[in-house]
């Protein structure tokens, strides 16, 4: 079947099947990219990737490393990740700290050490990024925590 394509200068006619191919990259939901029948699409190298930084969130993870890893450019990665999952791997990689950090404070560890032992550089670091990915602080999330599990 042959669909017309309009641009703003002319008209172009390609396939069903091209059109496919060529809009793929296009056809996005919530950012992330997808198949014809609307499942989204996952690059191998991107459970590789998640995968890693699951493991090393405590260490300092750099877009070169990730690269490496997964065989592919930084900026490569970058994209596919970004299509794939909806959000950077360094967002992905805060989102992992931010949950493991939340566990540990749930388990009454210190601010201090929850911050350090997921991969920030200090508590301010910590605080500042908690706050703005949870909407309040380490200190009042605790507490909100501690309140609701007291409650019978």
């Amino acid at each position: 079947m042959i669909f017309p394509v309009y641009t703003s200068s002319r008209t172009m006619r390609i396939s069903g099947s091209s059109l496919m191919r060529h809009s793929l990259p296009f056809t996005c939901f919530a950012n992330r990219r997808q198949d014809v029948a609307g499942v989204p699409v996952h690059h191998p190298a991107v459970g590789c990737i998640k995968e890693y930084i699951d493991e090393h969130y405590a260490e300092p993870v750099r877009l070169e490393t990730l690269g490496r890893i997964a065989g592919l450019s930084p900026f490569h990665l970058q994209r596919i990740f970004r299509e794939s999952e909806g959000q950077s791997p360094n967002e992905y990689l805060q989102d992992v700290r931010i949950r493991k950090a939340a566990e540990l404070l749930d388990c009454d560890t210190p601010i201090v050490e929850a911050a350090l032992m997921t991969g920030f550089y200090d508590q301010s670091h910590f605080t500042n990024v908690f706050r703005k990915a949870t909407g309040t602080t380490p200190r009042k999330y605790r507490r909100k925590r501690k309140i609701l599990q007291e409650r019978p």
